[in-house]
């Protein structure tokens, strides 16, 4: 297996507001701790790094510092931006958007490298076109130049192509959001979109589906999507064909229960029969009064 780790990584000479609250609250511990994460991050996988319970215990003891501690400074540290809040609720990991740019930049001339693609925060664009093995779940970088020839043979033969591009750049995630809901979204809400729609085959088209009909309900909030794309998943719905399909049958099936649902109203025929026999009764009653 190719080395996933690096031997080095930047550190900014000037840190941003985020490090300077960390350092703020916990003093040169939080500084230190935060280091220590990088350090471990880009010497592991390079990109991100697993952080369950067991993973903290064994890190602070390293460290020479309480688990507590530990969990306090990180916990801070991912409120503050410094790690992804949405990658560590979803899968349990420390990463963030920084940090993958510059390992994938630190690692541009490798032949190969292994990626979990779930993970990815940073654009497509950022690997020069590079393309993802699904199999393997390895992206090739040989000569940082993409084989897109391989792609489009197999795809003119008929073939399945093993190549997937599912992920949704968060930029995009934004314009979509901008153009559709005509405002600005939060990096919050971005995150989230992007993630959740990147499980998708069609991520970009999913998502303007999506946003569409919550704009139909008249409910523009993040929430109401991704509860849209969890009813998506509920129903196997991986792109806009499937959708489409979904909505045909759920439309078959209302138009086949729609004589039970009319039945009510044509019992009401006798009742409106009587109503008019009524009135005309209490309109001869009146003439001959």
């Amino acid at each position: 297996m190719a080395k996933s780790g690096v031997d080095y990584f930047p550190l900014d000479v000037t840190l941003n507001d985020n490090f300077k609250l960390i350092e703020a609250e916990f003093g040169l511990t939080g500084f230190g701790v935060v280091v220590k994460l990088y350090q471990k991050i880009y010497g592991g996988r390079g990109y991100y790094t697993e952080w369950t319970n067991e993973v903290a215990l064994l890190f602070a003891r390293e460290i020479g510092l309480g688990g507590n501690a530990v969990s306090e400074i990180v916990r801070a540290s991912i409120k503050r931006g410094i790690f992804d809040e949405t990658l560590y609720e979803k899968y349990g990991i420390l990463t963030s958007e920084g940090i993958q740019r510059r390992y994938f930049k630190a690692v541009s001339r490798r032949k190969e490298i292994e990626l979990n693609e779930r993970y990815l925060l940073v654009p497509h664009t950022l690997f020069s076109g590079n393309v993802c093995n699904s199999e393997e779940n390895v992206c090739n970088f040989e000569k940082n130049v993409c084989n897109f020839e391989q792609r489009k043979e197999e795809e003119s033969k008929g073939k399945e192509s093993k190549y997937i591009h599912h992920l949704l750049p968060r930029e995009r995630a934004r314009e979509i959001f901008i153009k559709l809901w005509e405002r600005v979204p939060s990096d919050t809400e971005v995150e989230k979109l992007s993630v959740c729609a990147s499980e998708f085959e069609e991520p970009e088209e999913l998502l303007c589906k999506a946003m569409e009909i919550a704009t139909e309900a008249n409910v523009k909030t993040t929430a109401f999507v991704l509860g849209i794309f969890r009813n998506f998943t509920k129903h196997g719905i991986k792109n806009v064909s499937d959708l489409e399909a979904h909505e045909r049958e759920r439309e078959r099936k209302k138009q086949g229960n729609s004589p039970q649902q009319k039945a009510p109203e044509l019992q009401q025929g006798p009742d409106e029969e009587s109503a008019l026999r009524l009135r005309e009764l209490n309109r001869r009653n009146k003439n001959q009064n």
